[in-house]
């Protein structure tokens, strides 16, 4: 995803776009049981939206 989709964009509506140089920040998590206590193994992925631009200042994927 960081290689193939993830960009960085500024300014108005977005205008400027970049690739994302320094990677995404993605935090994954096991929950082991469904909402109703039923067991359930299953996985949530965060990713973060925020990243660097290539000056420096941090954006929005």
């Amino acid at each position: 995803m960081e290689e193939s989709v993830a960009t960085v964009r500024w300014g108005s509506a977005g205008r400027h776009r970049a690739p994302v140089l320094d990677g995404l920040v993605v935090a994954v998590f096991c929950h082991y049981e469904s909402r109703s206590g039923q067991p359930l193994l299953h996985e949530h992925a965060l990713i973060s939206v925020k990243v660097r631009r290539p000056d420096g200042q941090w954006g929005n994927l």
